[in-house]
């Protein structure tokens, strides 16, 4: 009965430990895309910021006129060392003409025209801004002016009566580390950020650099063309395999995303701490529960013991006084037919 009693409560307990197993994942999951939020809220801001203060600089009076743009570039240089990276002017397409570079602050000698390949890069980077006339993020390319793969952050100078030229911010992927780095990420988890074209432009624990530029899984496609955050299960950046992927989009550079992941195990480990609890929890309350009962049942045994004992002390107690009369008293069964049956005699009870 005991048992009977228990199983209904032991199935309770095992159905509320699948639950609260799932409620875990969910709430990993959510803790999961709100760390893909925040780290694409810090990339959003950086970025914005910067796109500001190009538009701020792109108004200069210095870039009013062609021939000032060397002497611009020298004034804004400490500013773009600042910001890790370095300024360009460039003149209107197909030329892509340096026009002035920080980087060298020599605009006699920059190049009349660049190479057919320098300026299909930039045309693939930059040339939205020059047909839209609005800031552009660029995704990961060679750049002529510096001996590494570069991003830019471009913005278009107008000037009445003039061809629209434009003011690029070149820096390299690593000032995106630097960002990830910053980031207060929970344990065991990892961030990536991803352009457009699936190439990886920084990972917060590849401090070498060596996935820059590597191409993300095809299977991460889904996620950037979704505009909507999602969550997604596939091999990590240099975690393994079996990661959970809750993705953000950046809004400061579309098709760009960013990526918080950690691995499976690590997410079944943590609920299965969890799960033990409950079942420990649950198997004390179990046993605590049958103590309860047996204890009960013991008591309940016991009363009843001494219920028959008290009974049994009082008929001895009537036998004693009735053997004690002077008297004979007897009780007889006296039925229709004529026969009895005796019942008492002189204090001895018939059982």
């Amino acid at each position: 009965m005991t048992v009977a009693a228990l199983l209904p409560l032991l199935a309770f307990a095992g159905f509320a430990a699948i639950t609260a197993l799932e409620a875990y994942r969910a709430v990993d999951n959510a803790r999961l895309q709100a760390t893909a939020r925040a780290v694409a809220a810090a990339v959003d801001a950086q970025i914005g910021s910067h796109v500001t203060a190009l538009q701020a600089l792109a108004n200069s009076p210095l870039l009013d006129d062609p021939q000032d743009a060397a002497a611009f570039a020298t004034r804004i240089r400490p500013w773009a060392e600042t910001v890790g990276g370095w300024l360009v002017v460039l003149d209107q397409p197909p030329s892509y003409r340096p026009l002035a570079n920080t980087l060298t602050l020599s605009g006699p000698t920059l190049p009349e025209t660049l190479p057919q390949q320098a300026r299909e890069a930039l045309a693939q980077a930059l040339g939205s801004v020059f047909e839209s006339g609005r800031p552009a993020v660029s995704d990961l390319f060679d750049g002529p002016f510096a001996a590494q793969p570069v991003l830019t952050i471009t913005v278009p100078i107008d000037r009445e009566g003039q061809p629209r030229r434009a003011l690029a911010l070149g820096f390299p992927p690593g000032s995106l580390f630097a960002l990830l780095e910053r980031q207060e990420l929970p344990p065991g988890t990892a961030a990536a950020i991803i352009h457009g074209r699936l190439r990886v432009l920084a990972q917060s624990q590849d401090r070498e650099g060596r996935f820059i530029g590597v191409a993300a899984p095809d299977w991460l496609a889904p996620l950037l063309a979704d505009t909507q955050r999602a969550l997604i299960v596939g091999p990590g950046l240099g975690t393994g395999p079996d990661n959970v992927y809750a993705a953000e989009r950046l809004t400061q550079a579309p098709g760009w995303m960013v990526g918080a992941y950690e691995r499976r195990a690590l997410q079944d480990a943590s609920a299965w701490v969890v799960m033990r609890l409950l079942i420990v929890g649950s198997f004390a309350v179990s046993l605590g529960l049958g103590i309860a009962v047996w204890a009960n049942r013991r008591e309940a045994v016991l009363k009843a013991r001494q219920q028959a004992e008290a009974l049994l002390a009082g008929r001895a107690e009537v036998e004693r006084l009735h053997g004690g009369l002077p008297a004979m008293i007897f009780l007889r069964d006296l039925k229709p037919d004529g026969t009895d049956r005796l019942i008492y005699r002189g204090g001895v009870l018939r059982r």
